[in-house]
């Protein structure tokens, strides 16, 4: 008896290792080949293989040993090959929303909000985070009452997300395209200057437009912004660290489902071979539920009990955008006025909103207790206050911090090194 069960724990250990042999295997086989029936198909011999040598290993009979080929390569197969089936949830209606094809060969869905009133100055031009979160309804509900400063109020997707088109190639997602995307579409749309308001990556790319257009940008305002350098932990632990265990292990269910897991892995071997095994309506779909999974670490207490998640979110734009080279010192010829709004509460490091005002000229921080990375929906009226006072040149109703070193009560990390 005992020399069975060891057998049969060797047998158990051997499947176990051929499955993540056969992961590896299809990984390794999708970094050459983009076809996804080819680099399934070397998971699945090895997968085979291995279950056969475990057969083998706890004695079994031929009939048992077909059984188990069969049955585990079956339900492995299955975890990965069959589709996720998440319903696909297109995004809200925009009244007013247009489609604008670009120099670039985007197509970028986009509202304009007139100016209510005597044009005061420049159009704001609204930039969201993610990359990938897009939420134009959501965010014209904030962004328009700006229209009262007496400037045209602009919102769009940016490629890859929201109303905007999809590219065939993931690998294309980058920094640079959606920077290349913002210069195209203010061209389309007759804008010389503009202000920039950024959130999260949106603050990423409104650096990096004013650091290569300097003279198109009057104001800047960063809301929790993202990194304009590289930084060894930029994204990722720090919404997740905020969820309570309940809603962590409702994360890692959907994070860590065997398709949604070796989807994610493809995207690190080859974009490529990733986009052509889940396209973009699965993947999308799947990311619009773990967005909404993650939704209470974007907060300083509690979300909003009104309003729906942001749908039709892109996944494949979220996953590619990451490299960020370093904006300081370009930063340094931007010469228009910039504010950094920091919330006590950001899942993002403290020194993101310091960064860019060490780097720019002319920048104060200003720092928001209560609220969290989607500071402008849980503290609604503090930030319209505080982007009104600035676009008017006002003095602002919370003073800026003098010291730029964490305070004492941040809730969230530091990003200095120890």
């Amino acid at each position: 008896m005992p020399g069975r069960l060891v057998r049969l724990a060797g047998a158990v250990a051997l499947v176990v290792a051929s499955v993540v042999a056969g992961a590896a295997a299809s990984l390794g086989s999708a970094m050459l080949i983009v076809a996804p029936p080819a680099f399934l198909a070397a998971g699945w011999i090895v997968l085979a293989a291995g279950t056969v040598l475990a057969s083998r290993v706890a004695r079994a009979g031929r009939t048992v040993a077909t059984v188990a080929v069969v049955a585990v390569t079956g339900v492995g197969g299955a975890f990965v090959a069959v589709p996720l089936g998440d319903a696909a949830r297109t995004p809200a209606d925009v009244p007013g929303m247009r489609s604008a094809e670009l120099s670039t060969g985007s197509r970028l869905a986009h509202v304009r909000v007139p100016p209510d009133g005597p044009v005061s100055g420049d159009p704001i031009v609204f930039l969201h985070g993610g990359p990938g979160v897009a939420d134009m309804r959501g965010d014209l509900d904030f962004f328009a009452s700006l229209a009262e400063t007496g400037r045209e109020v602009i919102l769009y997707d940016q490629v890859g997300a929201g109303h905007s088109e999809r590219l065939d190639d993931p690998t294309a997602y980058t920094l640079e395209r959606d920077r290349a995307d913002l210069e195209a579409l203010l061209e389309e749309l007759g804008v010389g200057r503009a202000v920039l308001i950024g959130h999260s990556y949106g603050g990423t790319l409104a650096a990096a437009f004013a650091a290569e257009h300097p003279d198109r940008v009057s104001g800047l305002v960063f809301l929790a912004p993202g990194a304009v350098r590289e930084h060894p932990r930029a994204y990722g632990t720090g919404m997740v660290d905020r969820l309570t265990p309940q809603q962590r292990n409702a994360l890692n269910g959907l994070l860590f489902q065997p398709r949604s897991l070796f989807g994610w892995l493809l995207t690190q071997a080859n974009p490529r071979a990733a986009h052509a095994f889940a396209g973009d309506r699965e993947m999308d779909a799947r990311y619009d539920r773990i967005y909404e999974a993650s939704l209470p670490g974007l907060f300083c207490r509690v979300p909003p009990a009104e309003g729906d998640p942001p749908r039709g979110l892109g996944s494949y734009t979220n996953a590619m955008v990451r490299r960020v080279p370093d904006l300081r010192p370009a930063l340094a010829g931007v010469t228009a006025p910039a504010i950094v709004i920091k919330p006590q509460c950001d899942y993002l490091p403290w020194t993101f909103g310091t960064d860019l005002v060490d780097a720019l000229p002319d920048a104060d921080l200003v720092y928001l207790r209560g609220a969290g990375h989607s500071l402008y929906v849980e503290r609604r009226e503090e930030v319209r206050s505080l982007i009104q006072a600035f676009l008017a040149d006002e003095e602002l109703p919370i003073p800026p911090v003098s010291d730029l070193t964490p305070p004492p009560d941040l809730d969230g990390p530091t990003g200095i090194e120890p």
